[in-house]
């Protein structure tokens, strides 16, 4: 809020709380009258959308597969208990999307039967039979636990 329109409220308040003293009204109304314009001018200063700044703040980053979509992969093995330890579908497709963004920095595809041979050579047979959607396994989370030890070695083989 800038001075003049401070001033401006505080202006308006003394001349409405003076008015209002002239007509008879007590004291306490008075004062509480007079504040009126100047919490009026506040709640418009703050509701105008006009923060000050002379940008835009940028807008957060986040890179695919990082830990909010851990996080979230966490939450859903959570949420449901399941006969014989299976998982539901939501934390197997949040799984599968995860080892698609970790893979594709490596140019391969769960997709492509092409790419078949190297995955299985990064992550091993088990983290691929529970990653793949030909697979005929569902999996539990003894199967996506696998998945995500194959993947955090893979993310450890890029940074060394």
């Amino acid at each position: 809020m800038t001075g003049r329109r401070i001033a401006g409220c505080l202006l308006l308040g003394v001349l409405l709380g003076a008015a209002l003293w002239l007509v008879g009204v007590d004291v306490p109304f008075v004062a509480a009258a007079a504040a009126v314009p100047l919490l009026i001018g506040i709640l418009l200063d703050t509701s105008s959308g006009d923060d000050g700044t002379l940008w835009d703040p940028a807008a957060p980053t986040g890179s695919p597969g990082a830990r909010k979509d851990l996080t979230r992969l966490s939450w859903a093995l959570q949420s449901h208990r399941r006969e014989g330890d299976a998982v539901s579908d939501a934390a197997v497709t949040r799984l599968r999307d995860l080892a698609s963004v970790r893979l594709a920095r490596r140019g391969l595809s769960l997709a492509e039967g092409a790419d078949e041979e190297r995955i299985r050579a990064l992550l091993g047979d088990s983290a691929y039979a529970a990653l793949t959607p030909r697979s005929t396994l569902k999996p539990n989370r003894i199967h996506v636990d696998i998945a995500l030890q194959a993947l955090a070695r893979l993310d450890e083989k890029e940074t060394t």
